[in-house]
């Protein structure tokens, strides 16, 4: 028996092989929804203008959040994430997930890590 590393944040084998789905079923109620596997992408299906989608920086201490809206239509977001919120607008979102489990120690970069805005 080798010593295999677990899947984990740096692992490219993990979003290549990628390909479970978590599905938010078509709704228009606000959601809040937490994955236990670290996303690949979400894809939002919106059936009406404005729909929102916010992803909060869990580093910061959940203070700083980025709100995406996106008009009616599908739209595909690569982005590594545990859990994100919904608006009250009627859509449906898949989320491709790894097989990287969430937890308390798997760091995703910060917003403030990333870049700025002015």
């Amino acid at each position: 028996m080798g010593n295999w590393a677990a899947p984990g944040i740096g692992d490219v084998g993990s979003y290549q092989v990628s390909g479970n789905c978590f599905v938010v079923g078509n709704e228009t109620t606000a959601r809040t929804v937490t994955l236990n596997f670290i996303s690949k992408a979400i894809i939002v299906c919106a059936n009406a203008d404005a729909a929102e989608i916010t992803f909060t920086d869990e580093t910061s201490g959940g203070a700083v959040s980025r709100t995406i809206k996106v008009p009616k239509g599908v739209h595909r977001f690569p982005i590594k994430c545990k859990s994100f919120a919904k608006n009250n607008i009627d859509m449906s979102i898949v989320v491709e997930l790894t097989s990287i489990p969430v937890k308390s120690e798997t760091v995703i970069p910060s917003f403030a890590a990333m870049g700025t805005i002015t």
